[in-house]
């Protein structure tokens, strides 16, 4: 019982200080020394695999340990895939892409049908460009006036966007890659094996369940509420959205690494493969050449431009970059109290199998999100759970992982889409004047019914 209530008095501190927008990383690295510093003193047995011959030094070579062993891989495919959609939206790339999405939209006119298509939109940008915020800000200047122009209400399309930008695909999202990671999946398939062919099956049954919900739920609030749609478009602020100044075909430039990590791998090529990483540098080279010669740059602006790749990279190690570094170092601590095998194996015990234990997993994923508002964080404090859960079932059927993996990544992230503090939300609330609570109750029915439609699926088509 000692561990247990140990073990849910961290978690507990976690969330609390995540709620309370303390810096995650060193949150989770201070907990996870705690824990291991008790388990040291109580046991006398070193944490590390090589001991340094103090055992306390040895907490902190667990770290680095942590990190070799498991994240340096995982770490940098995701800071290049940061740092080439950093690179996309510095040459106007990510703008092309936006304007050649929008254009269709423009021949509609019924608006909660423009919701549905806005859903498609923020999905398919998702996916090619990996930040909810990006992709936001970029629809700002191109979709949102479309809509607000044929009136659909503000409040609507603050929603949907927010409520969109929370389906997880692709293999370069962070979520995916330490999900994946953690759950063994990339043990039975490479990333993008798993991304294109498992992945991208529940994501898009996922859009096609927001492009129903997000306009059902904003029709029901638009007549309750009396909400009619604004004539014209007032942002507070004071940024102004130009057209973009990238030639159309630079809308090919932010999907090209997606494309060829799709041709060389093993569901096209097959005996050809090339990395995440290895896409990335190669497209930034050949765009760099390309736009070298579209804008009659000198070499010199060329090379200097190339410059934003790399302040990309190194923003998101400044950001949530060793969140999954850390969170792996606080599981450890976590696993060696040993509360959660206790838990975990009481709820076999009692009849709750692998179905039952991923949708408590899924629910308690969602929940903490809505309180911290942090997915990342969030899915390291029920990581641990999942962990033990998924492995235990995969051992005799290793399918369990994938469905595991694809429920895992959804359930924090529709937490934090009925978040009065997620970062979005609060974005959009500001710049349009909508309030918090007006786009957080929105997103209430798409977000779970979205979560209850993936988990149910993942189950039916992945297991």
């Amino acid at each position: 019982m000692i561990k247990v209530l140990l073990t849910i008095l961290l978690l507990v501190v976690l969330t609390v200080g995540i709620r309370k927008k303390l810096n995650v990383a060193t949150l989770l690295f201070s907990l996870g020394i705690v824990s291991l510093m008790g388990y040291t003193l109580i046991t006398g047995v070193s944490v590390a695999d090589t001991t340094s011959g103090s055992l306390f030094f040895d907490v902190f070579e667990l770290i680095v340990e942590t990190f070799k062993s498991r994240f340096a891989a995982m770490l940098i495919i995701t800071m290049s895939v940061i740092g080439y959609s950093s690179y996309m939206n510095h040459i106007g790339a990510s703008k092309a892409l936006a304007d050649v999405l929008v254009k269709p939209v423009s021949r509609v006119k019924n608006k909660y049908i423009l919701l549905a298509f806005t859903a498609l939109i923020v999905f398919l940008m998702i996916f090619a460009v990996p930040s909810p915020t990006s992709v936001i800000m970029l629809l700002f200047g191109t979709l949102v006036p479309i809509l607000v122009q044929v009136g659909v209400p503000i409040e609507g399309i603050c929603a949907t966007m927010v409520c969109s930008s929370c389906i997880v695909s692709g293999p370069s999202n962070p979520h995916t890659l330490l999900a994946a990671q953690e759950l063994g999946v990339l043990d039975q398939m490479d990333i993008a094996t798993f991304a294109f062919s498992r992945q991208i099956i529940i994501a898009a049954i996922s859009c096609v369940a927001m492009m129903f919900l997000c306009p059902l739920s904003n029709y029901v609030f638009d007549k309750k509420d009396n909400v009619v749609g604004r004539t014209e478009l007032k942002l507070n602020t004071d940024v102004e959205y130009k057209e973009a100044t990238a030639p159309r075909f630079y809308a090919v430039l932010p999907v090209l690494p997606l494309m060829l990590i799709v041709i060389f791998s093993r569901l096209v090529v097959g005996n050809i493969s090339i990395s995440v990483v290895s896409a990335q540098f190669l497209c930034l080279l050949l765009v760099m050449v390309i736009d070298k010669f579209v804008r009659k740059q000198t070499w010199m602006q060329a090379f200097e431009d190339t410059s934003k790749f790399y302040f990309g990279m190194g923003n998101y190690i400044g950001g949530q970059g060793m969140i999954p570094v850390a969170g792996a170092f606080f599981a450890a601590g976590i696993a060696k109290i040993g509360g959660l095998d206790i838990v975990v194996g009481a709820l076999a015990d009692i009849g709750f199998g692998f179905f039952g234990m991923m949708f408590l997993v899924g629910g308690l994923g969602a929940v903490c999100s809505f309180i911290t508002a942090d997915s990342m964080g969030s899915l390291s404090i029920v990581l641990p759970v999942a962990v033990t859960v998924v492995k235990s079932a995969a051992s005799s059927n290793p399918a369990l992982a994938v469905v595991g993996t694809c429920i895992l990544l959804q359930a924090p992230v529709f937490g934090s889409a009925m978040s009065i503090v997620f970062p979005s939300t609060l974005m959009l609330s500001s710049l349009t004047d909508v309030q918090i609570t007006n786009i957080v109750k929105r997103n209430v029915i798409p977000a779970i019914g979205t979560l209850l439609i993936t988990i149910i699926s993942a189950f039916l088509l992945l297991s």
